[in-house]
């Protein structure tokens, strides 16, 4: 087994960076035979860009395995680019590795050591960030991790990860206010996890990952994983904070579903070197191997987090998806609607129907007629969780998927438009010229393929608020 003791909690300043430390230092012994590049000067922090993907994820610890062991305890931040030329990237950047961001800014230049594989205009190097630290640093990787990455690298360029994936719970992690209980007068307290708390979570699943596949340990036997999933489950319910809300018993059944189902979920592959494998990196097996390799207490803590965040962001999905029952209740003219968290509404643009997709027996074919063309609206801020996942089950289940989805952060002073499954795809790509050229450098598309457009992101604030608004995002499109 893996194991923290007091005198790495000492040495590294606490539990979490502990956790992290050895971690890293397990990858780092399977990893000194093959290390080739190790930095000449040992960076004094290491920076990911705000809200990190699991590829930054896996490319900082690959990197943190080939540092020697008195040069791994460094700082770590999630950073955000105020201008293209930051001023706080002339200060942080020069001493510091800084992965997943920067090759598209000035300020790139500034890194002592850059890991960023996205291109300025759109595309990317190599398949994933972690990639390009795999290939700068070691002569070849074990099995395992060559297994680990593979997957990381499939899903982060082609997508197709399983709903209870660590990349898709990640997603929501970042945004989730957690309820820390209360403090001493009797007040509620909650907030977002720290950078530290989150990086702790994804290096000790990953090192108990890779610790069981180094092991020969299968963690995609059905029994021993749902008798598990169980167990924890059935604890973490006594000890929810959210078990009053509307719906929870609802929400928690769905989690149990979704965690419980290891012959459903084996069914979503991953394709690596042109071979379909199992995703491992799912929830369900991310428990059985923390359970093996950290022991259940750290099993228990990693994943509630984890468990939590997906119960937040379906009670979430919930709010939503009644929201917008309310503003189509008359399908051909729906409602704007107003709560304190969000307006969700609605433009249908009836002189241009196009056939759209349906799901029949769990196979897409066309629909049985055409349909108009929808625009789901939604200006939220951070209390409402990720709404353009009801608006696209709500596109799919009432109008065929024929639409697009206008969601404005106020929050992140964001936009991003989503494009249905029955949208035309040349339309889209019409579309996209068009908003492209009517506010030059305010949107980005970052591959042909990609079913979206935003309009600046976390990571990068520096790009204008875009106009846009579903009102005149329909007229665009009658007039392409």
């Amino acid at each position: 087994m893996l194991q923290i003791t007091r005198a790495d909690v000492q040495r590294c300043g606490g539990t979490l960076a502990a956790l992290s430390e050895v971690s890293a230092a397990y990858l780092s012994s399977l990893l000194a035979s093959d290390t080739t590049w190790r930095p000449s000067d040992s960076p004094e922090r290491l920076i990911t860009h705000r809200s990190p993907h699991l590829d930054d994820y896996v490319a900082e610890f690959l990197f943190r395995a080939a540092l020697p062991p008195e040069s791994r305890l460094r700082e770590f931040v999630e950073f955000s680019v105020h201008a293209r030329d930051d001023t706080a990237a002339r200060t942080l950047w020069p001493d510091a590795a800084v992965f997943g961001i920067g090759s598209t800014v000035e300020c790139g230049r500034y890194a002592q050591y850059l890991f960023d594989e996205h291109q300025a205009g759109g595309g990317r190097t190599v398949g994933s960030c972690a990639r390009l630290v795999a290939d700068r640093c070691f002569r070849r990787l074990p099995a395992s991790l060559t297994r680990i990455l593979g997957e990381v690298d499939a899903i982060d360029s082609r997508g197709g990860a399983h709903a209870m994936h660590l990349n898709n719970l990640l997603k929501t992690c970042h945004l989730v206010q957690y309820s820390f209980g209360r403090n001493s007068k009797g007040r509620s307290q909650s907030g977002g996890l720290t950078a530290t708390w989150k990086r702790a979570i994804v290096n000790g699943m990953l090192a108990a990952v890779v610790y069981c596949l180094e092991n020969g340990i299968d963690l995609t036997v059905a029994q021993p994983v749902q008798k598990l999933m169980k167990e924890f489950l059935d604890k973490y319910e006594q000890a929810c904070p959210y078990a009053g809300w509307d719906k929870f018993s609802d929400v928690y059944e769905r989690l149990r579903s979704n965690s419980g189902s290891v012959v459903k979920i084996l069914e979503t592959k991953v394709e690596i070197d042109g071979i379909e494998h199992p995703q491992l990196l799912v929830a369900p097996f991310l428990t059985q191997a923390a359970t093996i390799a950290w022991g259940k207490e750290i099993a228990y803590f990693l994943m509630v987090p984890l468990w939590e965040a997906e119960i937040l962001g379906n009670l979430h999905f919930r709010r939503a998806e009644a929201l917008l029952e309310r503003s189509f209740l008359d399908h051909d003219k729906p409602k704007t609607i107003y709560t304190s968290e969000c307006s969700m509404g609605g433009r249908v643009i009836s002189r241009l129907r196009f056939v759209g997709k349906q799901q029949v027996r769990g196979k897409s074919q066309p629909a049985p007629r055409p349909s108009p063309i929808w625009i789901l609206g939604c200006r939220h801020n951070n209390f409402l969780l990720q709404p353009n996942k009801a608006m696209r089950r709500f596109l799919s289940q009432h109008n065929f998927d024929v639409g697009l989805i206008w969601s404005e952060n106020t929050a992140e002073s964001t936009k991003v438009v989503f494009k249905g499954d029955g949208f035309p795809h040349a339309l889209w790509l019409r579309l996209i010229a068009a908003l492209q050229a009517r506010e030059p450098g305010l949107w980005y598309h970052p591959v042909e393929t990609a079913p979206f457009i935003i309009n600046g992101n976390a990571s990068h604030r520096y790009v204008p608020l875009s106009a846009l608004n579903p009102a005149n995002l329909a007229r665009l499109c009658v007039s392409l």
